[in-house]
């Protein structure tokens, strides 16, 4: 949805809260983990499994060439302050 433009990053994550219940929303929480690091877990998993991995979504691959890791860099799916602390 986030790729093909049908939501943006904030209103699939208030989804999630505020339907599902989730704490956080999903796009947040790649975000507070880093991307790089989910596609790390992903293609070691993908490397390591002989089960059905889905693909890494070509996004999450962009994202990381970008430097879009996240919290860490500041700009993930959403955009962190450093001085507001979110």
């Amino acid at each position: 949805m986030y790729d093909q433009g049908i939501a943006d990053a904030d209103d699939i994550d208030r989804g999630m809260v505020l339907g599902c219940g989730h704490p956080m929303g999903p796009l947040a929480l790649l975000d507070l983990i880093g991307i790089d690091t989910i596609t790390d877990v992903a293609r070691s998993m993908a490397e390591n499994s002989d089960d059905l991995v889905p693909e890494l979504p070509p996004l999450l691959t962009r994202m990381v060439r970008e430097g879009r890791l996240g919290r860490k860099t500041g700009h993930g799916f959403h955009r962190y302050d450093e001085s507001s602390g979110s």
